[in-house]
């Protein structure tokens, strides 16, 4: 069975600091915040990505994210030393809206970027529904060509090969939520065997 990400990799996204996060690049990294677009992207060497609004494309260092259907998180992440275009192994996040079965909004939307303000229900922890969403992503690499995309599972299992093309230096993929095996949010980019 093809476990994808080896248990070192997976001990390593949780094992980072004190606090649980990895580290990020050097202070030399960017972060920028467009709240009238509500938006908020990180370009650095290792990682980089951001938040947007459906409809909006996101870029950010390496990635640029075309996001459709739904608001989402979108970022990339070396998973080894070297920096994005370089690197041999990468995980991509392509997360929507999260909620506990039987969440409700509650408050108004702000009229700036349609954003909810309050909630009137968190729902429960037994289910966890996400909103179906895609996005079209778009990575600049060195090895563009060399390279093959995985949907991974919530526990970091391959669980099949995603279409890829390679278009002036770039490997392009879709990313969707929706897969056969359910809610998706994870993906490996690693080089071919």
């Amino acid at each position: 069975r093809d476990r994808g990400m080896a248990d070192a990799d997976r001990a390593a996204l949780y094992a980072a600091g004190a606090d649980g996060m990895l580290p990020l690049d050097p202070p030399s990294s960017g972060v920028a915040v467009d709240e009238a677009k509500g938006e908020i992207r990180v370009s650095g060497k290792r990682t980089c990505g951001g938040f947007g609004l459906a409809g909006s494309v996101l870029e950010a260092g390496a990635l640029t994210a075309s996001i459709a259907d739904h608001r989402a998180l979108v970022a990339v992440t070396s998973l080894g030393e070297d920096k994005i275009s370089q690197a041999s192994r990468l995980l991509v996040w392509h997360v929507t809206d999260l909620h506990g079965e039987g969440f409700a909004w509650g408050g108004r939307c702000s009229s700036s970027n349609g954003a909810r303000t309050g909630i009137k229900t968190w729902g429960s922890g037994k289910k966890l529904l996400a909103h179906v969403g895609t996005a079209k992503i778009s990575l600049r690499h060195e090895r563009p060509e060399g390279l093959v995309v995985y949907t991974l599972d919530a526990i970091g299992n391959h669980r099949g090969k995603v279409p890829a093309v390679v278009r002036n230096g770039k490997l392009e993929f879709e990313a969707s939520v929706r897969q056969p095996f359910g809610a998706c949010f994870y993906y490996e980019i690693a080089e071919k065997k």
